[in-house]
């Protein structure tokens, strides 16, 4: 068995962050990846797999049929599930994750982004929270080389599960399934490298 200072940097501590209810996993869905757009799902799982939060949030803006296609929420489903909007939901979402030794974001800065969009919408304050980048932490364990910059290629979720052979969940995105999906990634790139 391999000790903790031999395993890859990136991901040298996610055996020790599993199974632990101080250790979350956030993911969201959005209306798009621009400037404006904001959040209409925000799901958190711990690392033991509980459910700690999934919530559909109702945006000020329309949600776009490509946004769509990825995610499968629309205006109307919204509507009919009764969502509510960012207000209702912040305080206690915020509470949850500031609570949090860590909270593994694949892409974080996406996510972040997005949040404070959000909370600026509403003229709500984002709080900070012990944010961790799970896809930058699965880069530099892979060690591809990125062309582009001096760091290493960053992998869509999917595909990291699938070669980590981790359990994927189909084609359309949930927050609730992508926290799930980074739960499996974790807990396989630890099994690989305690074994």
């Amino acid at each position: 068995m391999r000790t903790s200072g031999t395993r890859p940097p990136g991901v040298s501590d996610w055996h020790d962050m599993l199974n632990r209810d101080d250790v979350l996993i956030v993911d969201t869905e959005t209306t798009g990846v621009k400037g404006y757009d904001e959040v209409v799902q925000v799901a958190c799982i711990d690392t033991t797999g509980a459910v700690c939060f999934d919530e559909l949030v109702f945006p000020t803006i329309g949600i776009p049929q490509e946004a769509s296609r990825i995610h499968g929420i629309t205006e109307q489903m919204l509507q009919n599930s009764g969502a509510m909007t960012w207000p209702v939901h912040h305080e206690r979402f915020f509470s949850l994750i500031a609570s949090a030794a860590t909270v593994f974001v694949y892409n974080l800065n996406f996510d972040e982004r997005l949040l404070k969009q959000t909370c600026r919408k509403h003229r709500l304050g984002f709080k900070p929270f012990p944010g961790r980048c799970a896809m930058l932490d699965y880069a530099a364990y892979r060690k591809v080389p990125n062309q582009w910059n001096s760091g290493f290629k960053w992998h869509r979720l999917t595909d990291a599960a699938r070669y980590e052979g981790a359990r994927t969940q189909g084609a359309i995105h949930k927050a609730s399934t992508d926290c799930e999906i980074v739960l499996e990634l974790m807990r396989a790139v630890a099994a690989r490298q305690s074994g």
